[in-house]
């Protein structure tokens, strides 16, 4: 129960009487403000104390936001995973290419397993007289289906280099 405070008002003439510093008969000044007790009821809809129809509507709202907040995170974490995963993929295919040019495909595949996350796939195309390295991962351990981050790498095949060897 909430109290009002309402301050008297000041009579005047023959009723009022003289207002000065003195005490009424129930021991208070007469100027001193009027307490009076309110209900929760006479306060308005409720929503201020908890008692209205609308109470556990701040609970629904802050479970919609929180919800709304960790999904974003969770979307912001995984793009920066795609992006860790195609630098690791880039690195992988030009080192692979590199390697793979000088006739070294053991070693190209040897630096796809290190550099490369688990599970990448290298695939090696020689064309005339350059080669190409195209590495395919998937991003977060394949936890995002159906995305697949892929970087390609051209170098030139180093004369007396034997390419053929090494294949897809």
């Amino acid at each position: 129960m909430g109290a009002l405070v309402r301050p008297r008002t000041e009579r005047s003439g023959a009723a009022g009487g003289d207002n000065g510093d003195r005490a009424s008969a129930s021991g208070r000044a007469d100027d001193d403000p009027v307490v009076v007790p309110v209900s929760a009821a006479e306060c308005g809809s409720g929503a201020e104390n908890g008692t209205g129809a609308d109470s556990g509507s701040v609970t629904v709202e802050a479970a919609v936001g929180l919800t709304a907040i960790v999904l974003v995170l969770a979307m912001c974490l995984a793009g920066i995973g795609c992006l860790i995963t195609a630098l690791r993929v880039t690195d992988a295919a030009g080192q692979a290419a590199r390697l793979a040019a000088r006739g070294d495909s053991a070693g190209a595949r040897a630096a796809v397993t290190a550099l490369a996350p688990a599970g990448s796939v290298l695939t090696l195309r020689s064309d005339g007289d350059t080669l190409t390295a195209r590495v395919v991962a998937g991003p977060l351990g394949g936890l995002l289906p159906g995305i697949h981050v892929a970087a390609l790498a051209v170098s030139a095949i180093e004369e007396g280099a034997d390419v053929g060897a090494g294949g897809p």
